[in-house]
């Protein structure tokens, strides 16, 4: 398998705080959630609910947001989220358990050109309309792989700043 892991820990408690890992081309099978002609691109982990948000490409259509939850000692099926479509294109999915946010990169209609970063929240189980973050983050390029350290925004641009 090719792929790349990212685990972070809560340095007060040292408990796991996410998992993310990238780069999944195969059938596989992690801790029994099965993946079966779906490429996986990115995926970000919620201990908390034990709710895994990744993207994938399923049967050559462009990218989405999926999640699968861990119940009962065995993960559901993956499920698109409500709000992904075959249409927005979406990718790197990262969850702040603190915000109860979603972040993640995407060519949805009102973007500023390439990909951008956008957010949702989920209040009690119902998502918010995907939010795009604005110029202050976004550009004509591609703005991606968002992350959230120390409450501060993290993301790569292939913006030219020369």
């Amino acid at each position: 398998i090719d792929h790349s892991w990212l685990i972070q820990v809560n340095r007060q408690s040292n408990e796991l705080s996410g998992i993310h890992f990238t780069s999944i081309k195969e059938n596989i099978s992690i801790n029994g959630l099965q993946f079966h002609s779906f490429e996986i691109e990115a995926a970000s982990f919620n201990p908390i609910d034990s709710v895994l948000y990744f993207t994938a490409e399923h049967r050559n259509t462009k990218t989405r947001l999926y999640t699968s939850s861990y119940r009962n000692q065995k993960w559901t099926d993956p499920t698109p989220m409500v709000f992904s479509s075959e249409l927005s294109d979406d990718h790197d999915p990262y969850y702040d358990c603190t915000s109860h946010t979603l972040y993640f990169a995407s060519r949805r209609t009102g973007g500023y050109g390439g990909l951008d970063i956008w957010s949702c929240k989920n209040n009690d189980g119902i998502w918010t309309a995907p939010k795009n973050l604005g110029a202050g983050v976004n550009t004509p390029m591609n703005e991606m792989q968002p992350t959230i350290c120390r409450n501060d925004l993290i993301y790569s641009s292939d913006q030219d700043v020369t």
